[in-house]
């Protein structure tokens, strides 16, 4: 079973782990470096978890990611697949070149000495936002004892308001925002027939993320929770 940390937010691991009993998991904590579920850091939930250090994601190295196990022999195995399929001097199987170039490696680890200064500050914002925007949208939130890193920082507009009009209006005001997320059942490139999935849908539709990053500023902060709430007050 594959389980998502999605926008940076802890799964519920404890119920998930007694849903699944006796399943392999594999957690994609791709959006989660940094985030704890009841003291636990992500990515240590599955028999394989996944990183990613995508440019979006908490630490980067230009593209690229990580595959966490404790697992030796599939320690061993992920190793030959990431080289061509060479293990011990012989090709023993089909495979690609996954390898991370030392200059990249390089770029994370730097980061990564810094990981829990880029966290906190990620956090401090995203309470900033909290209190600019005073229960004025459904604010993204993390399950009971969670700790979200805030990889993304999403809101979900009121039905009344239209998602592409409300990002325009904060572009006409130089501010940039994203949407919050994709419908998997409604990608043109992955056809299927599945019933309807409201809360997904809802999401899709009036879903945005706003700008956070650990270099911005109180003041940043406070422009775009105004510019938000005077479109929202149209």
């Amino acid at each position: 079973a594959i389980v998502i940390d999605q926008f940076g937010n802890p799964v519920r691991a404890e119920a998930i782990t007694r849903a699944l009993a006796g399943l392999p998991i594999i957690e994609d904590a791709a959006c989660a470096l940094g985030s704890r579920f009841n003291h636990a850091p992500c990515a240590t939930l599955g028999l394989v978890s996944t990183l990613s250090f995508h440019p979006r994601k908490i630490i980067t190295t230009g593209e690229g990611g990580m595959c966490l196990t404790d697992d030796a022999a599939i320690a061993e195995r992920l190793r030959t697949l990431r080289n061509h399929g060479l293990h011990d001097g012989t090709f023993v199987e089909p495979a690609g070149n996954a390898r991370m170039t030392e200059l990249a490696a390089a770029l994370g680890l730097a980061q990564l000495q810094r990981l829990d200064e880029i966290v906190a500050r990620r956090r401090e914002l995203a309470r900033r936002y909290q209190e600019t925007l005073g229960g004025r949208v459904d604010l993204q939130k993390a399950p009971d004892g969670a700790e979200s890193n805030y990889q993304t920082l999403g809101i979900v507009l009121p039905d009344r308001y239209d998602r592409e009009a409300t990002q325009q209006a904060m572009r006409d005001r130089d501010i940039e925002t994203g949407l919050l997320s994709y419908a998997m059942h409604r990608l043109d490139s992955l056809p299927s027939a599945h019933k309807p999935l409201p809360v997904t849908e809802r999401i899709v539709a009036q879903g945005m993320a706003l700008p956070l990053y650990p270099q911005m500023r109180e003041g940043d902060v406070d422009q775009v929770s105004r510019a938000l709430c005077e479109i929202l007050d149209g």
